[in-house]
């Protein structure tokens, strides 16, 4: 997934419950549907969860009929990049959304399975890295007894961000430029603590809690701070000054090469895990191709056996994480498919295109 800048998506203030973004891409599955029908069926299963989320500790964003909220988690899903399609108009789920569908889930749907966790915070650190950092960092400063402090020291970090943003050498003018004006137009909103607690923390709290950013005991307590696994993902981040005076964000970069060894942490999985990239070569190969061999079992047919290539390591990284305690990053996986596709003994053909940042592996006869 391409990083587009500024990352700062503008969710209504009720998308609020992941699951009903898994919820879409299920009801969705192959086929291309038009959104009246979706939302029919979003509202007649969330009118057989209720018990289900009355169950869950946060019933903030709950779905129900007659109202907005499903059109609203349609265009969540389609924000965070797993539906496409026109609003109101045909709808189809997109190669990332082929792969939330596939993943584990629990039996009440609320509480997100670990590997539905990687694949929303990968998505949403892509999508989302100008809104959610800011909170992390305000949450670590807490725990904060009212929305409204908390909400105030968003605000003071947000203000600091944008303005390391425009000032950076390592951000391109014209984006430089778009972080201004949203630094300008703070001073336009009429009561800044109150716009911030309703149109941006709120839903980010929301997701955060569903992915067990926030500690839950203190969040039922009314206070608001980071549970260990976000003290863990914050202190991983590359939201400072590095060194050379570029200033760094969450990237595609850091996406390729950092971020399953910090889900490894968030996970305490670390140190019971093996590193991919200490394992020998051959080893490594066999690993790469049984996961293509469960790629295939798992996402849509296409013809040739042929999988996209972000579609894989998407898949494929999550995976050996969560169910073989291996830690690998997109980019070694990339590198050991190269090696693949250029032996004879592999029946493998893995391309990448740099322009469009994704390829395609093709599984030949």
């Amino acid at each position: 997934m391409e990083i587009k800048y500024p990352t700062l998506l503008s969710p209504h203030a009720k998308m609020r419950r992941l699951a009903y973004v898994r919820d879409t891409v299920e009801i969705l599955g192959a086929s291309k549907r038009i959104e009246k029908s979706i939302i029919r069926e979003l509202e007649d299963q969330a009118g057989g969860r209720l018990d289900q989320i009355g169950g869950y500790p946060a019933r903030d964003g709950e779905m129900s009929r007659g109202t907005f909220s499903a059109g609203r988690y349609i265009t969540l899903a389609s924000m965070l990049g797993f539906v496409s399609g026109a609003e109101r108009g045909s709808r189809r789920i997109t190669k990332y959304g082929e792969v939330l569908k596939c993943l584990d889930r629990n039996d009440n749907p609320f509480f997100l399975s670990d590997e539905e966790i990687c694949v929303f915070l990968w998505s949403i650190l892509l999508k989302d890295s100008d809104g959610i950092v800011p909170l992390l960092k305000a949450l670590s400063d807490g725990p904060w007894g009212k929305r409204e402090e908390l909400s105030g020291c968003f605000l003071k970090h947000y203000k600091s961000r944008l303005d390391q943003l425009s000032e950076s050498r390592g951000v391109p003018f014209s984006v430089r430029e778009e972080y201004k004006k949203r630094r300008n137009k703070i001073n336009d909103w009429g009561s800044p603590r109150k716009y911030v607690s309703e149109s941006l923390v709120s839903t980010r709290m929301g997701w955060l809690f569903d992915m067990k950013i926030v500690g839950w005991k203190k969040y039922r307590e009314g206070k608001y701070s980071l549970s260990d696994a976000g003290e863990v993902l914050l202190s991983s981040l590359p939201w400072r000054e590095s060194d050379g005076g570029k200033f760094r964000t969450v990237d595609e970069d850091w996406i390729s090469e950092s971020f399953y060894r910090t889900l490894s942490k968030m996970f305490g999985l670390e140190r019971k895990s093996k590193v991919f990239k200490e394992l020998t070569p051959v080893r490594r190969e066999k690993i790469i191709l049984s996961q293509l061999d469960d790629a295939i079992a798992n996402l849509p047919a296409r013809p040739m056996n042929k999988i996209r290539a972000n579609q894989f390591l998407l898949l494929c990284c999550t995976r050996l994480l969560l169910k073989k305690n291996i830690i690998v990053e997109f980019e070694e996986v990339k590198n050991t498919l190269n090696r693949l596709s250029g032996s004879r003994d592999y029946s493998v053909q893995f391309r990448w295109e740099g322009v469009v940042n994704d390829g395609y592996i093709l599984l030949k006869e």
